[in-house]
């Protein structure tokens, strides 16, 4: 009883945290050469499992430079053979940026969304590695091909990962993991640049209980943002733009199993 009042408190300490930082649905900031920020992220994971298949769900929010990003993700996952799992994931998000929310208003260039609730949805396979002895392994390498598509912006990307987990074992149970994580994105139909965005990932997850592992991370992205194909069509013959974000977060998120 006290294990689901703590993730029901949980749950609502991060849905309170969004609404309180709501801002304007369509917002502009004159922009330079590039930016730097640093904000907070959070994340809670409902995950039911059953037999080889895995249902879940995300709520999250983070802060990028100015801006509220929240949104939805609901996930299917079924393990097959040889160490390979594949499945699906259906997104909502709130407030996302992308390369065409980019304008030039009065010779300044801001983030002006024109579609400020997206939906997206992506395709993925993961390649698990036990690595060492697998009666004593406690390393996981992770490699996952994601193929999205934006469907509100007509924005199709590539996503390859690589993740490395340290498990630590305690008397053959499972205290805590450790993992690393990078994942680059690539645009097939929009961006003057191969890879757009890289994302470097530092976690650490704690076995709390059976039904909740709370987790801690750190991110480190980097976006190059460039002119897409809404903004030539919309501004024929206009230069365009190259602009470098910097953005950095510290989460707090919980896995709630089901």
């Amino acid at each position: 009883m006290l294990k689901l009042l703590a993730s029901i408190i949980f749950s609502i300490l991060i849905t309170s945290n969004i609404l309180a930082h709501h801002h304007t649905v369509t917002e502009g900031r004159a922009v330079g050469n590039g930016e730097d920020s640093s904000g907070l992220a959070h994340e809670v994971n409902f995950i039911k499992k059953h037999k080889q298949h895995t249902y879940s769900s995300k709520i999250f929010y983070r802060y990028d430079k100015g801006r509220d990003v929240s949104g939805l993700n609901l996930k299917y996952k079924k393990k097959a053979k040889n160490n390979l799992n594949y499945g699906f994931t259906a997104h909502v998000t709130r407030n996302e940026r992308n390369d065409n929310d980019w304008r030039d208003v009065n010779e300044q260039w801001i983030w002006l969304d024109k579609n400020d609730i997206e939906f997206s949805s992506t395709v993925f396979t993961t390649l698990r590695i036990p690595l060492g002895n697998p009666t004593t392994t406690k390393y996981l390498l992770e490699l996952t091909g994601y193929g999205s598509n934006n469907w509100t912006e007509e924005l199709l990307t590539i996503s390859p990962e690589a993740k490395l987990t340290y498990f630590s074992i305690n008397n053959g149970n499972f205290d805590y993991a450790l993992y690393f994580k990078l994942r680059s994105y690539i645009p097939l139909n929009f961006g003057d640049k191969d890879i757009y965005k890289n994302s470097l990932y530092i976690g650490y997850l704690y076995n709390y209980s059976p039904n909740l592992k709370p987790y801690f991370f750190i991110v480190k992205t980097i976006a190059y943002w460039t002119k897409s194909k809404e903004f030539d069509e919309d501004f024929p013959g206009e230069q365009g733009y190259d602009y470098k974000s910097n953005l950095n977060h510290i989460g707090l998120g919980i896995n709630i199993y089901l």
